[in-house]
């Protein structure tokens, strides 16, 4: 009778028992996705490549790949970069040709920057132990915004479901 008992505590699937691989994983950034959107929308894009950082940080605890940190780390620096660019082009004579070549050319990084950091915070937040689905649409078209949705609901329902 008490082998009958002991193999039961050790069974995962008992309801109210959580495996220890669940609970020993980090809940994901704390910041609801709204806040994301309103800072990202006061601050000019600059609070966007910053939480896709954060998330990116996030992402390198959970499955140990940095790639997709050092992409969102470049975008947020081609980020800053094509700000301190746009914001000098106003006080330069707009009949230049050079400033304005050095601001396509600051627009077409940060453009390749942003696909670059999406794509592989993308792929590493699809990858184990994450797991995450998430569709293409809304991961190029609403970046960290839907990262941070798509997190929020998967801490949501780790924490509704018993088995985690």
């Amino acid at each position: 009778m008490r082998g009958v008992r002991e193999r039961q505590m050790d069974d995962s699937a008992m309801p109210g028992v959580v495996a220890p691989q669940e609970s020993s994983l980090p809940m994901s950034p704390r910041l609801h996705w709204i806040w994301v959107f309103v800072l990202s929308l006061i601050t000019v894009g600059l609070f966007w490549s910053i939480w896709m950082v954060v998330q990116a940080a996030w992402a390198r605890r959970m499955n140990g790949k940095g790639f997709a940190l050092w992409c969102a780390l470049f975008y947020m620096v081609v980020t800053f970069a094509a700000l301190v660019i746009s914001v000098r082009s106003e006080f330069v004579p707009s009949g230049t040709v050079f400033a304005s070549a050095i601001l396509d050319e600051s627009r077409l990084l940060r453009i390749l920057a942003y696909l670059a950091a999406v794509s592989s915070l993308r792929s590493a937040l699809q990858a184990r132990p994450v797991g995450l689905w998430l569709s293409g649409l809304g991961s190029y078209f609403f970046g960290p915004i839907y990262f941070q949705y798509c997190l929020q609901n998967n801490d949501a329902s780790k924490k509704a479901s018993p088995r985690g």
